[in-house]
């Protein structure tokens, strides 16, 4: 019986992997948005740790470094590279599991070019680039603004 106990609960306890990646049984915590802000900034570049940030000169010449996780974001960024952004970011305590729990960060929402929003490209670019098309059209641009 003790033996069966062990058995099952190192199973239940045991990560999970799907492809080599391994996903935490732990509860994920729900979102805390803390705070939203909004600037003007330019796109520098991209950086890639255990996520991509992107880098961002305000009009004030303050730099800022937001996690991009929202998709396509990093195509509608890398395609206005260099042209004045109206961004709204999250300052918000979010579940991380490479941080091994809760961890505020500030993660960009929104993003405006001139008169075009992400949401309303993004939407027209995933009907013209369906599936892995969108990013063959732009991920090498993503990559040529990556920091390495």
């Amino acid at each position: 019986m003790k033996l069966l106990l062990a058995l099952v609960l190192g199973i239940c306890l045991a990560p999970l992997t799907y492809e080599g990646q391994v996903f935490s049984q732990k509860r994920k915590v729900a979102d805390k948005v803390r705070a939203v802000k909004m600037i003007q900034g330019t796109l520098t570049d991209f950086e890639m740790g255990d996520y991509l940030h992107a880098n961002f000169k305000t009009i004030k010449g303050k730099e800022l470094s937001l996690f991009v996780m929202k998709p396509g974001m990093e195509y509608f960024l890398a395609v206005h590279r260099g042209k004045p952004l109206k961004l709204t970011y999250e300052v918000v305590d979010t579940y991380i599991p490479e941080a091994d729990g809760v961890t505020q960060i500030e993660r960009l929402a929104s993003a405006k070019a001139g008169s075009v929003t992400y949401e309303t490209w993004w939407k027209a670019t995933k009907a013209k680039y369906p599936g892995e098309a969108a990013h063959r059209k732009y991920g090498s641009l993503v990559e040529k603004y990556t920091k390495q």
